[in-house]
């Protein structure tokens, strides 16, 4: 069945949604940014939190000093990238449409729908730039995963010492850890020996 205009009742309904959705789609952009500014604010304060406290202690854990270098710049470029989210979010979720003196009523709808598409695409960017710095956290937790695989510890420094016996015999050579506890060549350091670590012997 159609109205007088030619419309149906279908079509006169859609019509009346599609007009609602005109009118609110600035409305629901910015709810969203909204949302979505401090959703990245928390992630923001987790990282800054994490950065302080963990990061420095992790990369003094590391063994490659690559390794440091890539961990470092994947923290950075990761808050860099959370931050420069943040402001577009943030720029997405407020500003209004600039009334002019001689604006009318169809200036001002067509300056709505374009700040609506504007800030959905400055949206868009936060998300991207959202995905940029958890990809970075995720490279950098990878890098410290594989330091700790592809580290293999050099063999340990060679340790010389003198020992002198209670009876006055001294022995000097490299310093070695048994089961049956420390000894010097064949010799087996007494409790009661005196240890002098030397350069040489």
């Amino acid at each position: 069945m159609s109205n007088g205009g030619g419309l149906s009742a279908d079509e006169v309904q859609w019509k009346n949604e599609f007009v609602l959705a005109q009118h609110s789609q600035l409305t629901n952009v910015r709810s969203v940014a909204e949302k979505w500014s401090a959703g990245i604010a928390t992630i923001i304060g987790a990282f800054s939190a994490f950065s302080v406290i963990i990061v420095p202690n992790k990369l003094s854990d590391l063994h490659h000093g690559i390794v440091k270098w890539l961990v470092f710049s994947a923290a950075v470029i990761a808050g860099i990238c959370g931050i420069v989210a943040l402001f577009k979010a943030n720029d997405a979720a407020y500003g209004a449409p600039e009334v002019d003196a001689g604006a009318t009523w169809e200036t001002y709808r067509t300056k709505v729908i374009q700040l609506a598409a504007s800030s959905a695409e400055t949206l868009k960017c936060s998300r991207r730039w959202t995905a940029a710095a958890l990809i970075a956290i995720a490279v950098g937790a990878l890098l410290s995963q594989l330091d700790g695989l592809i580290y293999k510890p050099g063999p340990a420094a060679a340790v010389y010492v003198l020992v002198t016996s209670p009876s006055g015999t001294a022995v000097c050579g490299r310093l070695h850890q048994t089961d049956s506890g420390a000894t010097v060549g064949a010799h087996l350091i007494g409790a009661t020996s005196t240890v002098t670590v030397v350069k040489h012997c």
